[in-house]
Parts: structure tokens; C-alpha cells; sequence
């Protein structure tokens, strides 16, 4: 078992993220984590599949469906992941273009399921460089 993992995400999510001190479950409520470190924003989004859209936000204007820009990692130790089951590794899946059916990022990079919020307050984060 590793002794860090990593939740990647935008830099408007990680702000979000930061504010509340909680990362919360995707709409399947499960937190995507990896044990791998990228080095660059691209080579996340590549090997973990990451979609191009992130959640939907309501606002005054109604529902905002944020873009999702892999910017940021948050840098979680193993220890803080004992009070539930870690469910992997499993290969990421790869993203696809709906429309067009032109493959986007090509996944195959490790990743773990988590099925509870993590408390991250005070954990670090990191800038993803640019590829």
C-alpha cells in the first residue's frame, strides 16, 4: 500500500475543495484517488481518464456545469484512509468524445475508490505544470 495518494482536480474545484476542508464523492459518490505522482497536468488527465466536465453548481443563474481542468493535486496520506475500505487498484477508463467517438485521454493509469468524504484541511496541494 502506498504511503500517498492523490485526488487531481481543477483549480476552481481545489479552491472549493479548500474552502469546505472535504473532498466529496462524484455524483457516484465514491472519491477517485491514485498512487501516482504526474508530472504534468496532461499526463494526469491522459493516464486517469479524467473527464472534461466536472460537477454541476447551482447559482443564482441556475446550474453551472464547471469544466474540469486537471491543475491541482492534493496530497493525501494513507493513514488518513483508514476508516473505510480502499477499493483497488482498478485501471482507469479511458475518456471518450461523445459526440464524435474520438478517443480523449487514454486512461490505463492506477486508481482507488473511496466511498467516504476525506477531511483534507491542511493538507498540501500542488500546481501541475503545464505539458
Amino acid at each position: 500500500m502506498a504511503d500517498w495518494y492523490f485526488h487531481y482536480t481543477s483549480q476552481v474545484a481545489a479552491q472549493m475543495i479548500r474552502a469546505s476542508g472535504w473532498i466529496w464523492g462524484s455524483s457516484d459518490r465514491v472519491v477517485y484517488l491514485t498512487d501516482e505522482l504526474y508530472g504534468t497536468h496532461g499526463d494526469a488527465a491522459d493516464f486517469l481518464g479524467i473527464p472534461v466536465v466536472g460537477p454541476a453548481v447551482g447559482t443564482q443563474f441556475g446550474m453551472v456545469q464547471l469544466t474540469k481542468p486537471v491543475e491541482m493535486v492534493c496530497c493525501i496520506p494513507r493513514q488518513l484512509l483508514n476508516s473505510s475500505p480502499l477499493y483497488g487498484p482498478y485501471l482507469a477508463a479511458p475518456f471518450w468524445d461523445n459526440s464524435t467517438g474520438r478517443l480523449i485521454y487514454k486512461g490505463g493509469g492506477r486508481e482507488f475508490r473511496y466511498p467516504d468524504p476525506i477531511r483534507v484541511a491542511g493538507l498540501p496541494w500542488v500546481s501541475l505544470v503545464q505539458p
